[in-house]
């Protein structure tokens, strides 16, 4: 096993996060227009809000963590190699989430809009 410096709970955290937001598109993608199931309405209501702002908040963690060291080093080229790295995931995103939602017509994607508040992020790194 490799010996890494990723925090495992952050991952779980994240992967139950990403669950509860499919959970959540697929219940209004799929059943748009259709009589509700009152106990899996109520179930599948628990994560609506919850998942997208756990998500959220642990990317802001995961970036506050990408760029501590370097915070305290104060290299010039580790933080502009840093901003990089967040412009490049922030165009991933972008990028996927148009896919997403232009060539498969999935209109629950928010995947672009994290991709434009990562760059803004960008601006806020360091300052």
């Amino acid at each position: 096993m490799r010996d890494s410096n990723r925090i495992q709970g952050f991952d779980v955290a994240r992967a139950f996060a990403i669950m509860g937001m499919m959970l959540v598109n697929y219940k209004i993608v799929f059943t748009y227009g259709i009589k509700k199931h009152m106990l899996l309405s109520g179930f599948l209501g628990v994560f609506e809000g919850r998942a997208v702002a756990v998500f959220i908040i642990l990317a802001g963690i995961g970036i506050g963590l990408m760029t501590k060291k370097s915070y305290f080093s104060g290299s010039l080229e580790v933080r502009k190699q840093i901003r990089i790295t967040v412009l490049k995931r922030a165009l991933f995103l972008f990028v996927l989430g148009q896919i997403l939602y232009a060539g498969f017509g999935w209109s629950a994607d928010i995947l672009h809009y994290y991709g434009v508040f990562m760059v803004m992020i960008c601006f806020f790194i360091y300052d």
